[in-house]
């Protein structure tokens, strides 16, 4: 590597590896780890080994070196609470659509921060109080080196899946109930209109055709009395 002393005069400070020397490289931060370690012979110890080969090149190269990120320990992977029937069924990691089992895990694997720890229902048709998801993924490794995981007796508890059937029946119910309201409400608004109409008609026979009976009666009258001949005026005749 070259390098400028306090003199800013340029020197060399080179060291020379023989064929099958090794360069163990880590991550700065202490909680840190490479993220991908696929090209040494040991992919869980926490640092790259890097080969010096018969063409001056290393067996890693620079380009291959992967990001160093902070990792979780698999001890310190919550344990539920008994009552909460959960067990951990493995790792979800970022931008990965398939679930790494617990069986398949290394046990010097690393946890990775944003890694999410993914528990299920031991028993079967069991589901998270009681509903449609048999698996919790809500914690996740964070940049503490923690997980994020709930304290003791607060952990979602597995039920039967049967009081979702319940609930469902319920529903189904509540909404029958309300559709049979629905209809009942206006049958009896037609029923009420009814009324109203049979209310109108009666008006018209008590009111209305009483009122044009007497103004032909007036009428009449009236014709009758403008008559020469009238009895009404030989009436007011004999008075005069």
């Amino acid at each position: 590597y070259s390098w400028l002393n306090k003199t800013h005069i340029l020197q060399e400070d080179i060291l020379r590896l023989k064929v099958g020397e090794e360069v163990n490289l880590k991550c700065k931060d202490p909680l840190a780890r490479p993220s991908m370690d696929l090209y040494d012979m040991d992919p869980y110890d926490g640092k790259i080994t890097a080969v010096c080969q018969p063409d001056e090149a290393y067996s890693v190269r620079v380009t291959q070196l992967a990001p160093c990120v902070i990792v979780c320990s698999q001890t310190k992977i919550p344990v539920p609470d008994l009552a909460s029937g959960l067990v951990f069924e493995g790792i979800s990691r970022p931008r990965s659509f398939k679930l790494k089992k617990a069986s398949a895990m290394h046990p010097e694997e690393f946890v990775f921060s944003g890694d999410k720890i993914v528990f299920k229902c031991k028993e079967k048709n069991y589901g998270i109080e009681g509903g449609a998801d048999t698996t919790l993924d809500r914690f996740s490794c964070t940049d503490t080196s923690e997980f994020d995981a709930v304290g003791p007796n607060k952990w979602p508890v597995c039920r039967p899946q049967s009081y979702m059937i319940e609930k469902a029946v319920e529903i189904m119910l509540d909404r029958y109930t309300e559709r049979i309201e629905n209809r009942y409400k206006l049958i009896r608004y037609q029923e009420e209109d009814g009324e109203g109409n049979i209310e109108e008609n009666d008006h018209l026979i008590t009111v209305t055709i009483p009122t044009v009976i007497g103004m032909i009666v007036v009428i009449m009258i009236t014709l009758l009395c403008s008559r020469n001949n009238s009895p009404i005026c030989a009436i007011c005749a004999s008075k005069n």
